[in-house]
């Protein structure tokens, strides 16, 4: 991610190479292949990653205000549906496989 910013302030996380914020699809065509390259023959997108970044923090104790406000919901209804897996489910969770190889390849 520190590299995505690349010291900046303000703007898209990620962009493309002349500078714009990624487009749904083009994220997705990144996300695919690094699944592949961890291991995971199942297909991924980048809604799995935000549901993994959900659910791991609330499973870390983040409060559930602060969960929303990341993933921008507005009730709290929303998030404990879409994001609150159990630790045992979320071990088998594909997203979660990919954050944990994303992980170990950061650096």
């Amino acid at each position: 991610m520190q590299a995505a910013i690349d010291g900046r302030t303000a703007g898209p996380l990620l962009r493309t190479r002349s500078g714009a914020g990624m487009d749904r699809r083009t994220v997705h065509r990144y996300v695919a292949p690094t699944a592949r390259a961890a291991g995971i023959s199942r297909p991924i997108g980048p809604h799995a990653l935000r549901r993994t970044v959900g659910t791991v923090g609330l499973n870390q104790g983040i409060p559930l205000p602060d969960v929303q406000r990341l993933l921008r919901y507005a009730r709290p209804e929303t998030t404990l549906g879409s994001y609150d897996i159990t630790g045992e489910a979320l071990e088998r969770h594909a997203s979660h496989q990919v954050a944990g190889f994303l992980a170990g390849w950061a650096g």
